[in-house]
C-alpha cells in the first residue's frame, strides 16, 4: 500500500475535475466530478497527508458508504477548517476519503480528522474509555450528549452460479453523562441512566410518547432534550 505525503496550495490551486474514460462506470463517478469541481481553500497552506485508497465497485447496489454519492462537506484537520471538501466516508474501514487535484483519492489520518460535517450531520473522532476509537455521529449536544456509531459489514454468499455480496449496516448509540459513554439501545436503557441521575425526572420522562421502533434516533433524542430542560435551573414547569 502507496503512502502520501501531498500538500495542498490553498489560495491558488483548485480540485480538478479527474478525467474519466467511458469504460469508467463507477456509480460515484458523476457525484465525484461535481463535488471536486467546486473545492476551493481558504487557508494560506495546509498539508493533508495519507494512504492511497481504492474505490470500491459494486457488483449491484451494494456499498460501503454513509453516502452513495461523493459530497461537498466541511471538515476540520489538524485544526483548520475547510469547507466544500468533496469527501467520502467508508464506514466499512471509518474511514474519511478526499481526492486530491492528480486523481488520488486518499484515506485522512483520522487522529487528525477534528470533525467533519455531510449532509448537516457532524462527525468527530473520539478516543475513549469504553468505546471503540473513530467517528461518531454527533446527534444531540447539550447538558448530555447522543452519540451514533454507525458501522457496515461486508458479506458475502456463494452459489454455484455466483457470489452475492451485500454490506450490513449496524449502529449503536451512547449516552454521554457525567464524564461517561453508556450504551444505549431502547427507553429503558436510557431512562435508567437519566432517572439515576436526576429521580425528579422520573415521571414526565416516562409519560413521554415515542416510538423507539421506528423512530429509535428522534426519540433519544427527544428524551435528551426533555431531560436537559427538566433539569436546567432556569426552566420551570407550565404555570409555577
Amino acid at each position: 500500500m502507496r503512502h502520501f505525503f501531498i500538500p495542498l496550495f490553498i489560495l491558488s490551486t483548485h480540485f480538478a475535475t479527474s478525467q474519466h474514460t467511458s469504460s469508467d462506470s463507477s456509480f460515484l463517478a458523476i457525484s465525484k466530478k461535481n463535488a471536486i469541481r467546486s473545492y476551493t481553500k481558504t487557508n494560506t497552506y495546509n498539508i493533508y497527508n495519507g494512504r492511497e485508497y481504492n474505490e470500491y465497485r459494486p457488483i449491484d447496489e451494494e456499498h460501503p458508504y454513509l453516502l452513495l454519492a461523493w459530497t461537498e462537506g466541511i471538515i476540520s484537520y489538524s485544526g483548520k477548517l475547510f469547507e466544500d471538501v468533496p469527501l467520502l466516508y467508508d464506514l466499512s474501514k471509518d474511514a474519511i476519503i478526499t481526492e486530491h487535484s492528480n486523481g488520488i483519492e486518499i484515506t485522512l489520518i483520522k487522529e487528525k480528522v477534528n470533525y467533519f460535517i455531510l449532509n448537516s450531520h457532524r462527525y468527530e473522532f473520539l478516543d475513549a474509555s469504553g468505546m471503540a476509537s473513530g467517528f461518531y455521529e454527533i446527534l444531540y449536544s447539550g447538558g448530555i450528549k447522543i452519540l451514533a456509531k454507525r458501522e457496515k459489514f461486508k458479506q458475502e454468499r456463494i452459489t454455484t452460479h455466483a457470489v452475492y455480496i451485500d454490506f450490513e449496516e449496524k449502529v449503536k448509540y451512547y449516552l454521554f453523562l457525567d464524564g461517561k459513554f453508556s450504551v444505549i439501545s431502547g427507553k429503558r436503557s436510557i431512562l435508567k441512566l437519566l432517572v439515576a441521575k436526576s429521580p425528579k425526572t422520573k415521571k414526565a420522562l416516562e409519560e413521554e410518547k415515542l416510538d423507539f421502533k421506528s423512530k429509535k434516533e428522534e426519540s433519544f433524542i427527544r428524551l435528551a432534550k426533555l431531560y436537559d430542560q427538566l433539569t436546567s435551573p432556569v426552566w420551570q414547569r407550565p404555570g409555577q
